[in-house]
């Protein structure tokens, strides 16, 4: 059996039991160096990503949804691996279903004249966030993240309820800079900086477009509460996640918002992500 490198820490053991069918995975890395030295499963450690370059593998298989766009320039130009020996495939289809949703709802939403802003809530590293700044060139993107991680005062509700076992600081490793520098619209971007829903002091605004991507209740909750009574007529609230096994708090908001609101929800098609219509 070939041997192999996982890049993207990620705590979803379903791929990781797919990987391990057709490889042997030697170790697993990724950009959060607070992760290094920890144990992804019982037999797999997360070592610096600057093992790349002595390790004895024959794949580096990336695994990270959110950066694997990122991670794959990183491999090219920074560890000069062959494209060859790069896995995308595990992680490939839900982001080109969810950017090609992005497109063509951006077009519907010219086709119709809707106004408003767009927004994300949770940008982490921006890959999404550049998607959404693109197919909607002439709007005001605000851009929400702690850019520290998991919140603990989010994180205690996780454990309390039992949805998810993460830890505070969790998808750290970002900054306000990489984020910006990855945006074709750049001027038109408004970093909102800081815990969420505390962060948001835009009571009068209007969107069309907002995309929900914190993994946790509260913040989920929080989101639905804040954009629903703002978007437009005819706009969407994407809530990644909603499918994800291990980050259950994210169905149980958006299920409790639903009902309470009676509101239909529908899904994207990548296999994560759930959409709210305003009718």
């Amino acid at each position: 059996m070939k041997k192999a490198a996982i890049f993207g820490a990620t705590a979803n053991l379903e791929r990781i039991r797919l990987i391990q069918e057709s490889y042997d995975i030697v170790f697993a890395t990724d950009n959060d160096e607070s992760k290094y030295g920890k144990m992804l499963t019982d037999d797999i450690m997360i070592i610096n990503k600057n093992e790349l370059y002595k390790g004895e593998y024959d794949y580096v298989v990336i695994t990270s949804l959110t950066g694997q766009n990122e991670i794959y320039s990183q491999l090219i130009s920074d560890f000069h691996i062959e494209d060859s020996r790069i896995i995308r495939n595990y992680v490939d289809f839900p982001p080109r279903a969810r950017i090609q949703f992005l497109k063509s709802f951006s077009q519907m939403i010219y086709e119709k004249n809707i106004q408003g802003s767009v927004c994300e809530v949770g940008v982490f590293r921006g890959e999404f966030a550049k998607e959404i700044n693109k197919y909607f060139p002439d709007r005001t993107c605000y851009l929400f993240d702690t850019f520290n991680g998991f919140d603990l005062r989010d994180i205690k509700k996780e454990i309390e309820a039992g949805y998810s076992s993460k830890e505070p600081g969790h998808l750290r490793a970002t900054s306000i800079d990489l984020v910006l520098s990855k945006m074709i619209y750049r001027e038109n971007c408004i970093i909102k900086k800081g815990y969420f829903p505390e962060s948001f002091d835009i009571p009068n605004e209007k969107f069309c477009f907002v995309n929900l991507d914190v993994d946790l209740y509260n913040p989920i909750l929080a989101g639905l509460k804040i954009f629903y009574p703002r978007l437009l007529k005819g706009g969407i609230i994407l809530v990644h996640d909603y499918f994800h096994p291990s980050y259950k708090g994210v169905k149980s908001a958006v299920d409790e918002f639903s009902t309470n609101e009676n509101i239909e929800l529908f899904p994207i098609g990548d296999g994560i992500s759930i959409a709210i219509l305003h009718n």
